[in-house]
């Protein structure tokens, strides 16, 4: 378990200190057109209890999150989850904005995410670490409301760009004339006139050289602007689909007993866009292999179940929904006393955006104890940060 940790942080590490965008095609990178439309989600975090919702929203629009809970309880201890969107950077430029924009298949793969979890607690007074890991996928069911679809569309149509790239092609036009006047006045056999000719000929090289670095200027500020326009009308709950596959585990920290399994969880989700400010979430997922946590201290006893879930969102006009309130609820049975059946059987949240690419989550609801002899209710606070608008700039 601690190498898989020693991976994840050297993951973080990387990212922190040198992770770029891929360069393709104009514009070159699938971060140009991301939008903060709602709090980065580490899906693993719901296999090991980071978040304790049922609900698998994987569905992110950045390419690298951290999820942090900083309060503690006695059953649950701090946590921490990465989620990293390989196609999204340099590690794997395998989809272009273009190729995004054209096809379905790639934008499924473009929105592969990989994602690491942990997190502690103490079951029947010892103290255990939960690890997890998840691969996920999501698919806009109308291709106009992806926001990196939007933001392409809205490049490509962008009339300042266009014009700083006539001018562009104008100046360059001139130099090249520029270029090829001042190479004749330098064989000038007058020196007076040949004085005037090359100062003439350089004042036109400087004239162009000066409209090209504008133009340029000007095109990377059409285009910022044409994209954010298209992106400040991105909605927050359009209707996709989601699919995830994650596996966890669980161990004691002081090495007592063996590893034992948290499960293999398949999770098929989706979204239905229920008005301007609305959204339906709807999860169904299956989980195989897990152990009883009851039995943990004895000889481990494994089951599988199926797990429905439901969860209405209400979000703000303002800035793409910069806070949202909503209502959650599960068919996590009070008797099986599994990581699957401790998620919240009903819920109520608060999710606000504090700044670009930091969103801060409060959850307060009704699940059961670790050890499954009672019902609790548990209130969590989660801080998510995606810094892709840094991290991931040209």
């Amino acid at each position: 378990m601690r190498h898989l940790r020693h991976l994840a942080c050297a993951a973080l590490g990387w990212l922190l200190l040198g992770g770029t965008v891929i360069a393709q095609e104009a514009p070159k990178n699938l971060s140009s057109y991301l939008t903060d439309v709602n709090a980065g989600t580490v899906s693993a975090g719901n296999l090991v209890g980071l978040s304790e919702s049922a609900i698998s929203q994987i569905q992110t629009s950045q390419d690298f999150v951290v999820a942090l809970k900083p309060l503690t309880s006695n059953q649950s201890k701090s946590g921490f989850g990465l989620a990293l969107t390989p196609a999204r950077t340099s590690m794997m430029p395998v989809v272009s904005s273009s190729d995004y924009y054209n096809s379905s298949s790639s934008r499924v793969l473009a929105n592969l995410t990989f994602s690491y979890a942990e997190n502690s607690a103490d079951i029947a007074n010892v103290s255990y670490r939960k690890s997890a890991f998840s691969i996920d996928t999501y698919f806009y069911l109308h291709a106009t409301d992806d926001p990196v679809v939007a933001a392409y569309d809205a490049f490509g149509k962008c009339k300042g760009r266009k014009a700083a790239d006539l001018a562009d092609s104008q100046a360059r036009i001139k130099r090249r004339a520029a270029e090829r006047a001042l190479e004749a006045a330098k064989s000038e056999k007058d020196e007076k006139e040949k004085e005037k000719k090359v100062e003439k000929a350089q004042n036109d090289l400087d004239g162009a050289e000066a409209v090209i670095r504008q133009a340029k200027i000007d095109a990377e500020a059409a285009h910022k602007k044409c994209v954010d326009d298209a992106l400040r009308v991105t909605k927050w709950n359009a209707s996709r689909l989601s699919a995830s596959f994650g596996a966890g585990w669980i161990k004691p920290d002081d090495n007592s007993s063996s590893r034992q399994s948290l499960g293999r969880t398949t999770t098929l989700g989706g979204i239905l866009e229920t008005g301007e400010q609305g959204a339906a979430y709807l999860s169904l997922r299956h989980t195989s292999q897990e152990v009883d946590l009851t039995t943990l201290g004895a000889t481990p006893q494994y089951k599988s179940s199926t797990l429905g879930a439901a969860r209405y969102t209400y979000g703000s006009k303002d800035d793409n929904g910069k806070w949202k309130a909503l209502i959650e609820g599960s068919t996590a049975k009070k008797s099986d006393a599994t990581m699957t059946n401790r998620v919240f059987k009903y819920a109520v949240g608060i999710d606000a955006k504090v700044s670009k690419g930091m969103w801060l989550e409060f959850r307060l609801g009704k699940n059961r104890t670790l050890d499954g002899t009672s019902d609790q209710t548990t209130s969590l606070l989660t801080l998510n940060l995606a810094p892709s608008s840094t991290l991931f700039a040209e």
